[in-house]
C-alpha cells in the first residue's frame, strides 16, 4: 500500500444527535464511509478555497482586457461570435 491509501485508526467522539443523524441517512454499518467521504469532500473545498485566496489578483485587467466588462459579457461575445461563425458555415 502507497500513502494515499494506507489507513490509520483513530478516535474521534461524536454528540449521539449526530450519530443518529448519520445513521438515519446511511446507517450504523456505513459510519466511517459516509465520514471518509464528507473528510475528503471538506478537504478538496478547503485546498481549492487556498488556492483561490493564493492566486487572488493574478489576473489583472491590463493582461486581460476582454474581461473589462465582466466574464458573462465575453462570454455571450463569445457565443455570439460563435452561432455567426456556424450560421455562415450553414450558408455557405
Amino acid at each position: 500500500m502507497d500513502a494515499s491509501t494506507s489507513t490509520s485508526n483513530i478516535h474521534v467522539r461524536f454528540t449521539t444527535s449526530t450519530l443518529k443523524s448519520i445513521d438515519q441517512f446511511f446507517g450504523e454499518r456505513k459510519r466511517n464511509a459516509f465520514i471518509r467521504a464528507s473528510t475528503e469532500k471538506e478537504l478538496k473545498k478547503l485546498r481549492m478555497l487556498r488556492t483561490l485566496e493564493k492566486t487572488f489578483g493574478a489576473w489583472s485587467t491590463e493582461d486581460h482586457p476582454e474581461l473589462s466588462r465582466g466574464s458573462i459579457a465575453y462570454q455571450r461575445k463569445l457565443r455570439k461570435e460563435g452561432e455567426k461563425s456556424f450560421r455562415k458555415k450553414i450558408h455557405s
